[in-house]
């Protein structure tokens, strides 16, 4: 680039001033020869002179703007103090004949400084240029092949969601890519990976925004494309941006640089960046937009005036501020913060063309002349509809039940957070009885069906003003406040327990469905309404311990209890660790000949403070602690090694070991394992031990359990199941299971004779023999009942009429 003074360029400017200093320092050494008085001030002077002039010329190739300045004052200056010594000089002693030369070189010297000056007015000039165009590229660089994206922080699930550009391009059979943050980075070429894994947490910890290119090679495409990436947090648990192919402007960009290399290098710069910015404005499908400093708009993309129901020339010559108004957006605050410090501002805003509604997300640039006024505005807009009605769509699943459309727990817990302490309020805990048994017996297919369909029931209650919510499973919450009498709680009292006992028709299959309810009133029941779920849960807890009362309401001794309970699950847990608790022996023994075959192991505790503790207070403890499985390996090792006594004594010899094993430890993964070692530490045959579980370990987990009594059958330990006929399950299971010994229920010897139960009892002993299984009969309490079983063919017995739990050793 040449600036032009008197037709002279800058280059050739200095050259004629140093000309013209360097004949003008000669002129006056010819002079110092008609006038030796003045030769020691001119001399020096003239000399002094000429020397800043080789200098300054000198200086004057160099790229340093500060260098060239200086020189520039330094010549100014001199040339200053020469000439007031030469008119001086010349005046007293020759006259006014050297006033030529003196006005020559005052030309000369003025000459060289104005070029110096425009020398570096130029070189800033040319670099502000540069500065403020690239300022302007990035604001619009964005292109019609881009594609969105969500990164769940909390998931690290990411979501890309492309335009048909980009689809059409890269010839992608989708539109959409669901992956994670893990799996996308190497979909990115190796060189990049690092860079890219360091921008991501740096937005995420510093909470910025980051723009970033990178090569991409995603599923189907031939080869790796570039991509400009702009990201920013849109909530506290999303990062959102747009990732735009710039593919085609990398290769612009080296085909300009191979086909122009004789271009010095800032002006090819800009001449490919003008190229990039043409190339953009012409195929963005973002909205871009140019505005004067008063907020007329200057420019606008065709997306720019699409998205608004306006046409291009009510856009174009009009006030931004105006256009706003005109389609519903008050807010400006925007264009306020953008003409001051630090000239750039963001936002989102909601427009409605043609019934459409469309989210804009905006990041608005001023770009500053010399002056530091602001010239211009730039105005980039995204659609982000898709990803605010996906933030949307998140998080109203976040609060909502999938399954029946009612508030999940954390919806209920965002109402119950609303809830004005000043007016009456009311919760009810609802819980389905046994529902895992119906999943496990008609499949969740059916068990899904028979939710919704109570959970429609319960809708009902929605119109009375109600929340309603799925707070678990099989478990629903309905809470109402306001100024609630004691008419509309015994209403809302009645309608539930109308759904509450129900029969429903599911594909043909009636099912009877029953629940039980817990209530709590605030503050009639309680001050803490925080904790009204969980009070509501132990009033429902206790509906379910007494099949007498389907509804329950809290009380304080409820509290007490639940206190009780971890007062008693502390105690288990120090009475395992001090070896507090006894192991006592029941015979099972042949009625015919009294023989003892069996002797079962019983839990038995005389607690220092409650005296003696039954197994029916211990075990519930232990189970909802999470006790059982830590206490049922200290009953199992206990009981092993005391059978190495009991079996020295001369009635116990032959006898073969029981012992009761819960559900949680059966299916306790290496549970086979623990106890083979077990029994092989106190040297005992495997084939003298027998495991006793309850029919409902097999409710849930058939197959998990067969597999574990698989392993243990399978070194010769037996199995028997315990409590056979209590639950309607039995019959079922017969046929599923891996056992050696039915011991029928003592519900059925209580009452054998009851016929139906007598005849339940045969039943029994026919599949046994079927089956060849052993069969054992428990709670034998008299003879009678002893007679009975012989008839009937139950030889083993066990029960108090033999013997009592006693400690052998």
């Amino acid at each position: 680039m040449k600036l032009r003074f008197f037709s002279i360029t800058t280059k050739n400017l200095l050259l004629l001033s140093f000309i013209l200093v360097t004949i003008l320092t000669i002129s006056h050494l010819i002079i110092l020869l008609y006038h030796p008085t003045l030769k020691s001030y001119e001399f020096y002077v003239t000399g002094f002179l000429a020397i800043l002039a080789i200098n300054v010329f000198i200086i004057s190739f160099q790229v340093n703007v500060k260098a060239v300045r200086i020189g520039s004052g330094i010549l100014a200056i001199a040339s200053l103090i020469e000439t007031v010594l030469i008119v001086i000089f010349t005046i007293n002693e020759r006259g006014n004949s050297s006033y030529i030369f003196e006005v020559i070189y005052i030309i000369g010297v003025s000459i060289g400084v104005r070029g110096f000056h425009l020398h570096a007015l130029q070189q800033k000039r040319r670099n502000k240029i540069l500065e403020n165009q690239n300022k302007r590229l990035n604001t619009t660089s964005v292109i019609c092949e881009s594609f969105y994206f969500d990164y769940d922080l909390t998931t690290t699930d990411l979501l890309l969601d492309f335009t048909q550009g980009f689809v059409n391009k890269y010839k992608l059979s989708y539109h959409q890519l669901k992956t994670t943050i893990y799996d996308f980075l190497n979909f990115v070429h190796p060189d990049n990976r690092d860079y890219i894994r360091e921008i991501n947490n740096k937005v995420i910890k510093d909470k910025i925004e980051a723009k970033v290119e990178y090569q991409l090679k995603l599923p189907e495409m031939k080869g790796y494309c570039w991509v400009y990436a702009r990201s920013f947090i849109s909530s506290e648990n999303h990062v959102i941006g747009i990732d735009l192919d710039i593919t085609d402007i990398k290769n612009l960009n080296k085909k300009v640089y191979e086909t122009e290399k004789e271009i010095m290098y800032k002006d090819k710069e800009l001449q490919l960046k003008t190229i990039e910015q043409t190339y953009i404005l012409k195929h963005t499908t973002d909205l871009i937009a140019k505005l004067a400093p008063d907020g007329t708009v200057l420019y606008a993309t065709e997306s720019y005036f699409n998205i608004f129901p306006l046409t291009l020339n009510q856009l174009i010559g009009n006030n931004v501020i105006d256009i706003n108004k005109k389609i519903g957006v008050e807010n400006n605050e925007w264009f306020e913060d953008t003409l001051k410090p630090p000239y750039s501002s963001t936002g989102v805003s909601k427009i409605i063309n043609k019934g459409i509604e469309k989210w804009i997300s905006w990041k608005n640039d001023a770009v500053l002349n010399l002056d530091g006024d602001v010239e211009y505005i730039v105005v980039v807009g995204h659609d982000v509809t898709e990803l605010t009605n996906l933030n949307d769509k998140l998080k109203y699943e976040s609060i909502m039940d999938s399954l029946t459309g009612l508030l999940n727990r954390r919806g209920l817990y965002n109402e119950l957070a609303v809830v004005n302490t000043k007016e009456r309020f009311i919760a009810f805990y609802i819980d389905i009885d046994k529902f895992n048994n119906i999943n496990d017996y008609y499949g969740h297919v059916i068990g899904d069906q028979l939710i919704m369909m109570f959970s429609n029931q319960l809708k009902i209650f929605q119109k009375l003003g109600c929340v309603v919510s799925r707070h678990s499973g099989d478990e629903f919450i309905i809470m109402k406040s306001g100024k609630l009498s004691k008419e509309d709680v015994a209403m809302l009292l009645k309608k539930i327990s109308g759904i509450v006992e129900n029969n429903y028709l599911v594909d043909g299959i009636k099912i009877s469905l029953e629940a039980s309810v817990g209530y709590v009133i605030y503050p009639e029941d309680t001050n803490d309404i925080n904790n009204i779920i969980s009070y509501a849960d132990l009033a429902m807890s206790e509906a379910k311990r007494d099949k007498y009362k389907k509804c329950v309401r809290y009380n304080n001794k409820l509290s007490e209890y639940l206190n009780q309970k971890v007062y008693m699950a502390r105690e288990i847990k120090d009475a395992i660790e001090n070896d507090d608790f006894e192991i006592h022996y029941q015979p099972i023994v042949n009625a015919n000949n009294n023989n003892i075959e069996y002797v079962e192991s019983l839990i038995r505790w005389n607690h220092i403070e409650l005296g003696w503790v039954t197994p029916g207070q211990i075990l519930p403890v232990a189970t909802d602690s999470g006790l059982m499985v830590k206490l049922d390996l200290y009953i199992i090792h206990k009981a092993l090694k005391n059978f190495k006594e009991v079996i020295k004594k001369q009635h116990y010899s032959k006898a073969i070991l029981t012992i009761n094993v819960s559900p949680q430890t059966l299916l306790k993964d290496n549970f086979p394992e623990i106890l083979v070692d077990m029994i092989t530490k106190f040297d005992i045959d495997m084939n003298k031990i027998c495991i006793e579980v309850s029919e409902n370990t097999f409710v849930n987990n058939i197959k998990e359990c067969n597999d574990q009594l698989y392993k243990l059958k399978q070194v010769g330990i037996l199995v028997a199941l315990d409590d056979f006929g209590r639950e309607y399950s039995s019959l079922a299971i017969l046929d599923n299971m891996e056992f050696d010994i039915i011991k029928i229920d003592r519900l059925f010897i209580d009452r054998i004779e009851n016929e139906k139960n007598l005849e339940i009892v045969r039943m029994i002993m026919k599949i046994s023999q079927l089956s060849s299984k052993a069969v054992i009969a428990e709670g034998v309490e008299t003879k009678k009942q002893m007679q009975t079983l012989l008839l009937v063919g139950c030889v083993l017995q066990q029960g108090y009429f033999f013997a009592k739990p006693e400690k052998i050793i």
